[in-house]
C-alpha cells in the first residue's frame, strides 16, 4: 500500500501545488469544492483515521474538519464526499446508501438508483428502468433518513447558471 499523490494544477497559470505529502498506507478520495475553499477527503491505513480536510487555495491554510475512526466504517469501497451542504456518503453497498458524516443514517434505496445531490434537507437521485425502453424517475428523499418525499417522471438536470429542469 504505497498511497496515492492529490495535486492540484491552477488553470490557466499553471501553479502547481500539493498541499498534503504523500505517505506510506494514505489515500484520497475524490475533492470537492464548497464554501471557497478545497474539501478533501484522506483515509490513513496506517493511523486508521478517515479524515476530511479543508484547503484554502488563495492563502494556503488547511485545517481537519472531521476525523473518523476506520473502524466506525463497515466498509471504505466508494467514499465520496457529496455537496451542497458537504457531507461523506459510502456507496458500497448495493441495496442501501450510507451517510456517514456529519450525519450517521443508513437507509435501502432503489435497485438503480444513484443519489447524487444534497439540497439543504433534501438528497437529489435517479432511478431508471429498461423494460424494455428506457424510464428514468428523480426521487426526493429527506436528509438524512433517507424516507421518499416526492418521486416524478423524467431526470433532473442542473444547467451551468444554476437553473435546475426535469427532461421527460
Amino acid at each position: 500500500m504505497n498511497g496515492n499523490r492529490l495535486v492540484f494544477v491552477k488553470y490557466p497559470e499553471g501553479d502547481v501545488v500539493e498541499p498534503i505529502q504523500k505517505k506510506k498506507g494514505q489515500y484520497f478520495g475524490r475533492p470537492v469544492f464548497d464554501k471557497g475553499a478545497i474539501i478533501i477527503l484522506l483515509v490513513d491505513f496506517g493511523e486508521n483515521k478517515i479524515k476530511v480536510v479543508r484547503y484554502y487555495s488563495e492563502t494556503k491554510e488547511m485545517d481537519v474538519m472531521a476525523i473518523i475512526d476506520r473502524s466506525e466504517i463497515t466498509d471504505c469501497y466508494n467514499l465520496l464526499l457529496r455537496v451542497s451542504p458537504l457531507y461523506l456518503s459510502g456507496d458500497g453497498k448495493v441495496e442501501y446508501y450510507e451517510i456517514l458524516w456529519p450525519d450517521k443514517s443508513e437507509f435501502p434505496i432503489e435497485e438503480n438508483e444513484a443519489i447524487f445531490r444534497r439540497e439543504d434537507n433534501m438528497l437529489i437521485s435517479s432511478s431508471w428502468k429498461e423494460t424494455p425502453e428506457y424510464h428514468e424517475d428523480t426521487i426526493i428523499r429527506r436528509y438524512p433518513t433517507g424516507e421518499i418525499i416526492n418521486r416524478f417522471e423524467g431526470s433532473f438536470v442542473e444547467m451551468l447558471d444554476g437553473q435546475k429542469w426535469i427532461l421527460e
